[in-house]
This record gives C-alpha cells, sequence and structure tokens, in this order.
C-alpha cells in the first residue's frame, strides 16, 4: 500500500470514528469518572468524630445529584471539533508511527480501565 492510499484510507476511518464514536466514548468515560471520583469524595475516611447523622442524607444528596447531572448539549459537539483537529495534525507520517500511537493509548486506556 503505497503512503497516499495509506493516508486516505486513515483519513476516512478517522473521519468516521471522530464523527460519533470518539466523542461519545469520551463523554461517556467522563461521566463514569465524575460518578467514581464523587463517589470516593463522599465516602471518604472518616475522623475520630464523626457523626453518622449525616450519612444517609449524603448518600441521598449523592445518588440524587448523579440522577439530576445532565452533560450540556453541546458536550459531543465540541469534543467533536477538538478531536477531529487533533487527529488531523500530520505529525505521524507512517504506519509504524501510527501503530506505536495505537499501541500506546490502547495501555493508556486500559491502564485507566483497570484503575
Amino acid at each position: 500500500m503505497n503512503s497516499g492510499t495509506f493516508n486516505t484510507t486513515v483519513d476516512i476511518k478517522l473521519k468516521q470514528w471522530t464523527d460519533k464514536q470518539l466523542p461519545n466514548k469520551a463523554v461517556e468515560v467522563a461521566w463514569e469518572t465524575l460518578q467514581e471520583e464523587f463517589s470516593r469524595f463522599m465516602t471518604e475516611p472518616k475522623g475520630k468524630e464523626h457523626d453518622d447523622i449525616f450519612d444517609k442524607l449524603k448518600e441521598a444528596v449523592k445518588e440524587e445529584t448523579i440522577k439530576r447531572h445532565k452533560w450540556n448539549d453541546f458536550a459531543e459537539d465540541s469534543l467533536r471539533v477538538i478531536q477531529h483537529n487533533a487527529l488531523e495534525d500530520r505529525s505521524i507520517s507512517d504506519k509504524q508511527q501510527w501503530d506505536a500511537a495505537i499501541y500506546f493509548m490502547e495501555e493508556a486506556l486500559q491502564a485507566r480501565l483497570k484503575d
């Protein structure tokens, strides 16, 4: 495969991916991370002088906050533009560099999913 055909194929695949899948997945991961961090914050270890009286209230507030949270309607659109522009960067010039970049991203995402 010559570099012109490779670049065209990659451009088409990246455009398709960044049009829907990538921004959607980014918002999904952000939402999961936000929930995890909020839950962690709300259940941090309590000090010696902790009073259980507000624990049920805090849990109810946490659940209601998560239930009512809404992303800005333009979150995916904004991400789509930013991600598409980043992926149009021509600093990676051949398949080996793409493969290395893909491997790096896969490893970073796998590490994040394990946390």
